[in-house]
């Protein structure tokens, strides 16, 4: 039986077949296997339909500026050869040439034409040179039908880029970078000038003058470099701004437009609409709203001496903190008594433990919120009633004291008792609050009548009150798998401000207020999602040179390359550091910017190209 058409057409044997080979195959197929299952009236139908549908598929067209980057990186390649050609003896460039003509028949380079379109013999030197012209000339007429013309900035690129000047550049000597002014000029011209003599020419200009061109414009361009180099660092400064110094001392994770502010800012929010380079942005946002969130429960968790495990966030981050906060208020609980009458008699003297204006006892804490619970439903009203007498005040001695055990059953109940509530309508709601002022006034009490441990008690209720605010923010509607934005935590600091008016929060003193004030200026609103599987390629350093084929030719590779590495963990940590520090940030900043003069001056020959008009063809 013989085989299904996709079977020969998949097989090594036939992919190994020239064109020719292969429609005589196709052919010979028709004849022995399709012919014999078709009425003879219709065989020239069906030989012509089958002759058309097992065609070879031509391969899509390559996106010009794909083509151009390509060609910009192969151009120090094409000329250096082109450079051999013209310095060798001729017979040693002819054999050179036989035999790239020889391997052209496997497909292992292209070949090297011996003759003109009109006839004219090409030989030597001159049949490279046409290798060159011809290259330049498929590129131009690609780029004129994808509707590209002017200045090709995309080969300039692929030239900057191209491991060729890339080499040139890495051989800058080390001390060089410590030398006068006039020695940095000279060392970038020479490399300037190395660049320029790899570059291939495609005018029919004489060989050499238009080298020489070349290579004089590319060591001007490069001695220009340093000088450059030097004006950029010495203009870098730190970015002083009261804002970002609070949110990086928190350990919050800013990205480069966020530490700027101003027009940056709002240039970085419009990019992330960009293919590629947009969802490294928003995922470094993304980044620096979930370390806000995990900053301000490090901060509870700091009381206590801990802090969050290396990859927990949101719910996870949140459930951590409180069992941790817990745990350590219920350690220390078995230690403490409680009081009921924790103040001393009204008119007792001012002395040890006794103040002008005594404190008020944690019996009298209760009848306050007793009395407050007067206005509710009678309900709820008696609900309030009956955890206090019986749920709190009945587990005290008729001396009015209770054990670390009695204490945290009764802080239990009324955990318990709060959450149920919690859940009903806006009574019951209101209940829940009663219960929470009731233990907020049990700790009280305890840090007041357990002077020992009053310190390591204050702790730990600073911290709770530190995650409250963070869980208030993260039960926000919209706050997406416990996290919240710089807006919903600011709010939480509002509600939970217990001053009369809300003083503190309207003063700015209120708890988390520095916090969240910095975060609602600087952090995005939103909580932007964490970018595409391409995003992540990106950040895995996977993409290298293809990215800009990944990002659909909508972005210059440059950005393409740049951008995303600028917005990973460790490259916003980098520019956190260039512009936030100094002297050691700004130092080393400006010895980037110096250190990358070697980078240009190597890539000074395309711009000199433009200048000269030596080759990339006649770009208007």
């Amino acid at each position: 039986m013989a085989k299904p058409w996709s079977d020969v057409e998949s097989s090594e044997a036939y992919q190994a077949l020239s064109p020719d080979d292969k429609a005589k195959a196709r052919d010979q197929y028709f004849t022995s296997v399709v012919a014999p299952k078709v009425p003879e009236a219709d065989l020239g139908a069906a030989r012509d339909q089958f002759m058309s549908f097992t065609a070879p598929k031509a391969p899509p067209a390559e996106d010009s500026r794909i083509a151009s980057v390509k060609q910009g990186m192969l151009d120090p390649v094409t000329g250096a050869a082109q450079m051999l050609t013209h310095v060798l003896p001729n017979k040693v460039v002819e054999a050179g040439n036989e035999l790239n003509n020889w391997l052209s028949k496997y497909g292992l380079t292209k070949e090297i034409k011996t003759a003109t379109p009109e006839g004219k013999p090409l030989t030597g030197a001159a049949a490279f040179d046409q290798v060159a012209k011809d290259e330049d000339a498929a590129l131009e007429e690609q780029r004129k039908a994808a509707g590209r013309t002017g200045t090709d900035w995309y080969r300039i690129l692929g030239n900057i880029v191209s491991p060729a000047n890339a080499a040139v550049a890495a051989k800058t000597p080390t001390v060089v970078a410590k030398a006068p002014m006039l020695l940095k000029a000279g060392v970038a011209a020479g490399q300037g000038a190395l660049s320029g003599s790899l570059s291939p020419v495609t005018s029919d200009e004489n060989f050499a003058t238009a080298k020489a061109k070349q290579i004089g414009a590319s060591a001007g361009l490069g001695a220009a470099a340093p000088v450059l180099g030097t004006v950029a660092a010495k203009i870098i400064k730190p970015i002083p701004d009261d804002a970002v110094a609070k949110l990086t001392e928190a350990g919050i994770s800013l990205t480069p437009g966020q530490i700027l502010g101003g027009w940056w800012q709002r240039a970085e929010d419009a990019a992330t609409s960009i293919p590629l380079i947009g969802d490294s942005i928003k995922n470094a946002q993304r980044r620096s709203i979930v370390s806000l969130n995990n900053a301000t429960l490090n901060k509870a968790l700091g009381e206590i001496d801990q802090k969050l495990p290396a990859g927990l966030e949101g719910n996870e981050a949140l459930m951590y903190t409180r069992k941790a906060l817990g745990e350590a208020y219920e350690d220390l609980l078995p230690k403490l008594h409680g009081d009921l009458h924790n103040a001393p008699p009204k008119n007792a003297p001012a002395g040890q433990g006794v103040t002008a204006e005594p404190k008020t006892s944690f019996f009298d804490e209760l009848q306050n919120i007793r009395r407050m619970g007067a206005n509710l439903p009678e309900q709820q009203r008696n609900d309030l009633y009956r955890i206090i007498d019986k749920d709190v005040i009945g587990k005290f001695t008729d001396g009015g004291r209770a054990s670390g055990r009695t204490l945290k059953e009764i802080q239990e109940t009324l955990g318990k008792e709060a959450s149920n509530f919690a859940t009903g309508g806006p009574y019951e709601r209101t209940l829940a609050g009663g219960i929470k002022e009731v233990d907020a006034a049990l700790r009280r009490m305890l840090e007041d009548v357990n002077p020992e441990h009053a310190a390591e008690l204050a702790k730990i209720n600073s911290g709770y009150a530190q995650m409250k605010i963070s869980q208030r923010a993260a039960s926000s509607v919209g706050a997406k798998d416990g996290i919240f934005t710089p807006a919903q935590y600011h709010n939480a600091v509002k509600a939970a401000d217990k001053t009369k008016d809300k003083r503190a929060f309207a003063e700015g003193t209120a708890l988390g207020q520095d916090l969240s004030g910095a975060a609602k200026s600087r952090l995005s609103p939103t909580l932007p999602d964490s970018g595409t599987a391409t995003r992540a390629l990106v950040e895995a350093g996977m993409l290298g040179g293809g990215a800009h084929m990944l990002s659909g030719g909508i972005t210059p590779i440059a950005a393409a390359l740049t951008v995303p590495a600028m917005y990973t963990q460790a490259g916003t940590d980098l520019m956190r550091k260039i512009l936030m520090t100094r002297p050691a940030g700004a130092a080393g900043a400006a010895s980037m910017v110096r250190g990358a003069t070697p980078a240009i001056a190597a890539g000074a020959a395309p711009l000199s190209q433009l200048m000269t008009n030596t080759g990339q063809g006649d770009q208007q």
